[in-house]
């Protein structure tokens, strides 16, 4: 089973039909959000699989570890549902992704705000000590379905990170040559808030074990998802 219509969901759509495992993948995915009637739909559509036996899959963010974002609503609110889930259900995977990237219009996204304010010559300010780390969803669907079918004993909370971590100002660069612009920038420098997440066990035995380098990562997601035709 599948909860939601986005990226992620129509990901995992080759799950649809599973009577074992829910998807869920109706979350709120803008890190900006201050709207707690969204913040109150997740919780309450959460709530309505507390009592099933299928293993429920959700999606938390890694951002849980930046120092910068600590206090935000967006975070408290994710890890109270977190906890939610650790406390009300028998069978569950909490898996804390970083930057997704992949075929999306939604303009919320890191990404697809970095191209279109590049792609559109604007101005941005950076903050130089952001860092993020990003993945391609097909990568997420390559490692999990993985874990999924071959994991029996789950119930933990992990990261699945693929590429070492970039700073914002090198995601913005690696679109201006991609595109080949110059925007203008105006750089805090002591703005931002850097973190380091680790590969988490689970997923050694499925081929992640040292992070690939992040500038590369980058490069092939644009060329993939970017390339203008």
């Amino acid at each position: 089973m599948v909860v939601g219509s986005g990226l992620l969901a129509n990901t995992f759509v080759s799950f649809k039909d599973n009577k074992d495992v829910i998807i869920f993948a109706s979350g709120v995915s803008n890190s900006g959000c201050v709207d707690l009637e969204q913040f109150k739909r997740e919780s309450n559509l959460v709530a309505k699989y507390r009592d099933s036996n299928n293993l429920f899959v959700y999606f938390g963010t890694s951002s849980v570890e930046d120092p910068y974002l600590k206090g935000s609503l967006y975070i408290k609110h994710k890890l109270e549902i977190e906890f939610f889930i650790k406390s009300h259900f028998k069978r569950y995977l909490i898996v804390r992704l970083p930057n997704v990237v992949g075929k999306t219009n939604n303009p919320n996204t890191l990404i697809n705000f970095v191209h279109n304010t590049v792609q559109r010559e604007q101005k941005m300010d950076i903050q130089l000590k952001a860092s993020r780390y990003l993945i391609d969803v097909a990568d997420i669907f390559l490692y999990l379905d993985k874990v999924i079918d071959n994991e029996a004993e789950l119930n933990k909370t992990v990261n699945l990170i693929i590429a070492k971590k970039l700073s914002v100002l090198q995601i913005v660069e690696s679109f201006e040559d991609h595109l080949g612009k110059n925007i203008e920038k105006e750089i805090f420098p002591n703005a931002g808030g850097d973190y380091l997440l680790e590969v988490d066990n689970i997923f050694n035995k499925y081929g992640i074990s040292d992070l690939v380098n992040g500038k590369e990562y980058l490069d092939n997601l644009i060329e993939k998802y970017y390339s203008v035709c």
